[in-house]
């Protein structure tokens, strides 16, 4: 056999194996759409997921990230898969956060105040929170000040809004 056509035999295994390769390797992110991207300062940024085992298979929280800082409607679920709370970020570090009952309907509602500089971060809940029961009845109410609960009361208050439960299937 000449030594032409095996050096071509050679090649083309080669270049056969190298594609193919290339096809299973891992790809990163594509596309200003894409997941758990980086900005050019290496902060978060765009949509985000965030899974508790290696394989990608147990969300545990989704939401975006606009340079760094988490924004919109963001949701954590439990390790079982159900929703387990859920924040709304507002302008000034305000959010509105739900808590859940393992059947989707809300257990708790009320306002979080998020303050961050470059050293500490803060998180703590503010005014009045409502609390309800397993079908989404209210059942009581507490008071808190950055962080600390206040007062607490049982019964419903004369808020006219009634929560609305979880959407299970919303991963």
């Amino acid at each position: 056999m000449d030594l032409l056509p095996r050096v071509a035999l050679v090649g083309s295994c080669a270049l056969l194996a190298a594609a193919l390769a290339a096809c299973q390797a891992p790809r990163g992110p594509v596309g200003f759409w894409s997941r758990n991207r980086l900005d050019a300062q290496q902060e978060r940024h765009g949509p985000w997921r965030a899974y508790f085992d290696s394989a990608a298979t147990k969300l545990a929280s989704r939401g975006h990230y606009r340079h760094g800082r988490p924004r919109g409607h963001w949701r954590y679920y439990a390790y079982q898969g159900q929703l387990d709370h859920d924040d709304r970020y507002r302008s000034g570090g305000l959010m509105l956060v739900r808590h859940f009952h393992a059947n989707g309907q809300v257990a708790r509602q009320g306002q979080a105040h998020l303050e961050s500089d470059s050293a500490v971060v803060q998180y703590y809940w503010f005014g009045r929170w409502l609390l309800y029961d397993t079908i989404g009845r209210e059942i009581g109410w507490e008071l808190y000040d950055k962080g600390y609960r206040m007062a607490q009361g049982k019964g419903a208050t004369n808020v006219s809004h009634k929560p609305r439960s979880s959407r299970q299937g919303s991963k």
